[in-house]
């Protein structure tokens, strides 16, 4: 099977949509934050992203990036 990598990716979102480990739903976060790390595969049967972004205090947040962002 042939994949792709994400080793590490910046920008910035006003909508993070996050599913936190050992969660089935996913998080809507609305509000600024800055990507401070993005890594996993694309795969012709699917992606597998996780992302760490920061809020405008500096708290951070991780999880599995889940479609529906907004940059």
């Amino acid at each position: 099977m042939k994949s792709e990598i994400i080793l590490i990716a910046i920008d910035s979102l006003k909508q993070a949509n996050i599913r936190f480990a050992d969660r089935n739903k996913t998080t809507v976060l609305q509000e600024k934050f800055e990507i401070l790390a993005l890594s996993g595969t694309l795969t012709i049967t699917g992606v597998h992203l996780h992302i760490t972004i920061a809020d405008c205090q500096g708290k951070t947040i991780g999880g599995h990036l889940e479609t529906g962002c907004i940059i």
